[in-house]
């Protein structure tokens, strides 16, 4: 139920549409909370990926292929962390 209204609350930010009252409160509360949420999974990201290789190379091909998909995850993070920033200060 929190998902939906903040998906709604986005929409009608991106939209044009701006809500007063108790739902507008709420979802602004929830925009905060998932704002630091994403900002702290990035964080973990880049400190994972500034992370050294292993010396055995089996282990370094892994690591690589893990790099590939944390860059992609770290990519859709930043786009959905975007969306909530401009969501934020339309809000205001």
């Amino acid at each position: 139920m929190i998902h939906i209204i903040t998906l709604f609350y986005i929409s009608s930010i991106l939209n044009g549409e701006k809500y007063q009252g108790k739902i507008m409160s709420d979802s602004k509360q929830e925009l905060l909370a998932k704002k630091a949420e994403l900002e702290e999974r990035l964080e973990r990201i880049q400190n994972d990926m500034k992370a050294g290789l292993d010396a055995d190379w089996e282990e370094q091909a892994t690591q690589l292929e893990n790099r590939d998909v944390l860059m992609e995850i770290a990519r859709v993070t930043e786009e959905e962390l975007q969306k909530i920033k401009v969501a934020l200060q339309e809000a205001e």
